[in-house]
């Protein structure tokens, strides 16, 4: 006859055993317990011991709600603007079919180990840094990696002058692209960079020439 281990005041998970109770039709101990969520439960003996009830039911629910949460941020997550700047940044660094790959993966940039396992850890710092719908990620030195420390969020035009086959243009001790150019003198960017690069004209004379009508 084997002895009853009395396991009164024990602790299983979020059950502390209250008292013994009747044992069921075979003849198993049972005891009384009392879940930290407050619920009295009537458990077998054997699956406290085994741990394979260790709750009065609470802890399941929770996990189901979790994960119910995680999978419900997870799709809400892919229909934003920052869901597809993330896997079009993925996708320009490691898919050799990206049409951009060759200026990306293909030069040999990554996207840092933190950002590519996890869409939260991107989100999390670019929320942080500044971003918004209308600006665009942006690294900082054009040969480096999508990381933290190498990006930040600017608008279109700030990217375009940041392009590492940007050509420069000196004029009056000052040093700019065309688009920048543009900007400073008000003539017409499209005008401007036909005068400079297709037609070959002096910076100065490209900057100073009163458009035709």
């Amino acid at each position: 006859m084997s002895t009853l281990i009395d396991l009164t005041g024990q602790r299983f998970g979020r059950l502390t055993v209250i008292e013994r109770a009747n044992n069921n039709n075979r003849g198993d101990a049972r005891w009384v317990c009392k879940c930290d969520c407050g619920e009295l439960r009537t458990i077998l003996g054997g699956s406290l011991r085994a741990k394979i009830t260790v709750s009065c039911g609470c802890k399941k629910k929770e996990n189901a709600s979790k994960l119910y949460t995680k999978r419900h941020a997870k799709n809400s997550n892919t229909k934003t603007k920052l869901y597809k700047v993330w896997m079009n940044m993925r996708s320009r660094c490691s898919y050799e079919k990206n049409i951009g790959y060759h200026n990306y993966g293909g030069r040999g940039i990554k996207v840092c180990e933190e950002w590519n396992a996890d869409f939260t850890a991107f989100r999390d710092w670019a929320l942080a840094n500044g971003y918004s719908e209308n600006l665009t990620i942006d690294r900082i030195d054009v040969n480096g990696n999508y990381e933290p420390t190498n990006c930040r969020w600017v608008n279109i035009q700030a990217q375009c002058n940041n392009r590492r086959n940007n050509r420069y243009f000196h004029y009056n001790g000052e040093k700019h692209t065309i688009k920048e150019w543009s900007d400073i003198v008000k003539i017409d960017y499209a005008l401007l960079r036909n005068r400079l690069v297709n037609l070959g004209w002096p910076i100065e004379r490209a900057l100073t020439e009163t458009p035709h009508k």
